[in-house]
């Protein structure tokens, strides 16, 4: 705290539009709800595609055959 009583309103004030500056385009640059959307359904078939494939797996290492 004592370094803050010896600065001044101007340098406060600099390093706040600075600091501002620097984490704006993080927020501008994040994906969209569309964006959100296409990743969350390549997730659920990938999930999906795995569940069928681990259901296969066990059901071979068990000793049933589903190809007939």
């Amino acid at each position: 705290m004592l370094f803050l009583k010896h600065c001044n309103k101007t340098f406060l004030l600099l390093l706040l539009a600075v600091f501002s500056l620097y984490i704006q385009p993080g927020f501008a640059a994040g994906p969209s709800s569309a964006e959100y959307g296409v990743v969350l359904n390549l997730s659920g078939k990938q999930r999906m595609l795995s569940q069928k494939m681990s259901k296969e797996v066990m059901l071979v290492a068990i000793g049933i055959n589903l190809d007939k």
